[in-house]
Order: structure tokens, then sequence, then C-alpha cells
């Protein structure tokens, strides 16, 4: 389900009605839109209610891109307020915020639902159309059963709970990526829950939701499982970010000596996740190297806590009559000094192996590749 078939658009969209057009009712409605985009960016319903997007929603107005006004046709609420946030602007506000966003990648969920054996359909059915309505809020595509003699013959008579296997060929007939199954209990007001997919990790224990509507238990359960698929997806999301291997570049001065260079070259190759190591060039006391590590430069920096040896240089530095300026973006400084090299970072080769360029010479590129 990670990956997903089907692609969510306007996910910064949302439309508000409205009495008027005076400016306390649009700031109002602007931060209604905003409370709409985070339910759909999330997949969490109750999003709504922490503190951190109240504070977001306050600032609804710095977010917009666009908007525009409408008829809607009702009396009450002449106005239709139509309104488009800046993703990228919005999206930054979310990550300085610590709230992770799902992909515009989501799953098509399966919803099959039994009472008493029989399976409810998807045609005019008000618990179902609860369900519609939940998965529009959610940006998530949703199909239902036919209820024809396929699914029948699928499900077995008099079968009210099927089994894993039973659901993933209902889930293949129906081309989704997950199968939400329910089980209406006797007392016609809960219904027992569970998610069956085919990654390995998003199945779960079977849950309950209970309400004196059922309708309303219906949209609930939903709601549940929704936020268990977005929050899988975006933590395989993390994930895959995190095992990618990118080159990061690496300054560093106070190499005054040739055993400095052979012993900064064995603490880099020897870091975790390293995967390669090119010296890009040298001038002064500072060499210039570009690392390939798993999880790029915050891998990079997190691992180079541990070396005491090496101080990272937060200052600005003027890259202006720099002959190393060429050699990457936003390169990660450090200084080299007397400290004791972390052990748990062993040297891939032993450092009076190592040749080092002469103090303030440019030579030709080098690759060292770490095992």
């Amino acid at each position: 389900m990670a990956c997903g078939t089907a692609w969510a658009t306007g996910l910064n969209e949302a439309a508000v009605p409205v009495a008027d057009q005076s400016e306390p009712t649009f700031n109002q409605a602007v931060q209604d839109a905003l409370g709409i985009v985070c339910v759909k960016l999330t997949g969490n319903t109750e999003i709504l209610s922490g503190k951190t997007v109240q504070t977001l929603l306050s600032r609804a107005p710095q977010y917009l891109a666009s908007y525009r006004y409408q008829s809607s046709g009702d009396p009450l609420h002449p106005w239709l307020l139509a309104v488009e946030f800046d993703s990228d602007v919005l999206k930054k506000a979310f990550s300085d915020a610590g709230i992770s966003v799902w992909s515009m990648a989501r799953p098509v969920v399966l919803v099959w639902v039994v009472n008493q054996s029989a399976l409810i359909s998807g045609i005019s059915n008000p618990q179902m159309n609860s369900v519609r309505a939940e998965a529009l809020r959610l940006s998530v595509p949703v199909v239902f059963p036919a209820g024809d003699l396929d699914d029948t013959l699928m499900q077995g008579p008099g079968v009210a709970v099927m089994s894993d296997d039973q659901l993933r060929l209902a889930m293949r007939r129906y081309g989704a990526d997950a199968v939400l199954a329910g089980q209406v209990q006797p007392d016609g007001h809960a219904v027992k829950w569970r998610l069956v997919s085919n990654e390995k990790g998003l199945d779960d224990q079977a849950w309950r939701t209970s309400e004196a509507d059922l309708t309303q238990a219906f949209a609930n359960g939903f709601d549940q499982a929704i936020l268990k698929a977005s929050r899988f997806a975006v933590h395989s999301q993390m994930a895959s970010e995190n095992g990618r291997v990118a080159a990061v570049t690496l300054r560093i001065t106070g190499i005054d000596a040739l055993a400095d260079y052979a012993q900064v070259m064995s603490i880099v190759q020897g870091l975790p996740g390293v995967k390669g190591v090119v010296i890009e060039g040298s001038a002064g006391d500072e060499l210039a190297l570009s690392v390939s590590i798993r999880g790029g430069r915050e891998a990079l920096l997190k691992d180079l806590q541990s070396v005491a040896s090496l101080t990272r240089q937060t200052e600005e530095v003027s890259d202006e009559g720099d002959v190393l300026a060429v050699v990457a973006e936003s390169p990660l400084r450090y200084r080299y000094g007397d400290g004791t090299i972390a052990s748990e970072y062993p040297s891939h080769a032993e450092a009076e192996s190592a040749e080092a360029p002469q103090q303030g010479s440019d030579f030709e590129q080098e690759t060292v590749t770490t095992d």
C-alpha cells in the first residue's frame, strides 16, 4: 500500500460555504478550509484537536495561494469560498511543526461488510454512504462489492467471517490495494473491523467501533482504517528516504601534516553507511571530500557527532575567492584537531598506507570505495 494505485489531486484545496463576503467571515472560512486540507494531507480526522494544528489554523491566511467566490444556490450561505493554499509554503509549515504528510499516492480500499452473513451492498445504503463521505473527506478512493453471484461464491454460503485469503481474492477482483472487512455485531450498534492487504506490517488485529447510530460506527471504522494506512505509508516513505544513498560535500580544515590527512580519511571511510569517498581537492590546510552515505546529509551529521577529533564549524563562511568553492553546494564544514576517535568507527585501512597530497596543491580526483 506504500505505493498506492490512485493519485490524489486537490489536496491543498477546499471550498467552504459562507453567508457573506466580510473580512471576519473570510478569515474564519480560510481557517475552516485549512482544517479540511489538514485532514486530507494527514489522513487523520482527529488532527484538528491538536495544539500544533490550532496554531497553524490561526495563521491560515499566510498560506493562501488564491481564492474565489462562487454562487452556491443556498439562501442561507449564498457563496462558496474556494481556497487554494501554497503547497510549498504549507509543506514547510507542516515540516516545521513536526507533522507528517501523506503522499499523493493513495490506496484503493474495498469496503466489505457483512451483517448476519449477508453482504451489505454499496448501492443506496445509508451506512455505506457515510463511508463514501469519509473517503471523500480523506481523499481516499473506495470501491464496494457488487453483491453478485461471484461475490456470493467467493464468500461462501452462510459465511459471516471471511478468511484473509478470501478477502485477498476479492481485493484482486476489484483492483483494490486493501480490504476493510467489517462484521456487524448482533446488537446492531457495533462493528468488528480488520484491514487486509498485501503489505507486510499493515494488516492489523481486529478493532471495534460502537455507536448508537450504526451509520456513525461505519464512518468511525473507516476513519481508523485510513489512519492506520496513512501512518504505515508515512513510515514506509521515511524508511525509504533514510535508506537512500546520497553524496554530501564535506570540507575539513586543520589538515597540517601527512598523518592528519591519513587519519581524517580513515575516520570518514569508517563511518557507518559510507559507501565511498571522493577527494575533490585541497587548498592550504583544507580538504574537500564528497561522501556517498546511506541516509544522506542527516546521517553524516549524526555520525560525525561521535567523532571527537572533528568539530563542526557553523559560522557563516564566504566562498568568495575560495578555490574550492566550485566543489559542492552547502558543504558541511568541520575542523580537525586533537581528540579521541570514536571506537565504533574503525579504520578500513591502515593510516600509514594512505597517500596524502602536498599542502596547498591541487590534485586529480581520487575515489575511495568502502565495503
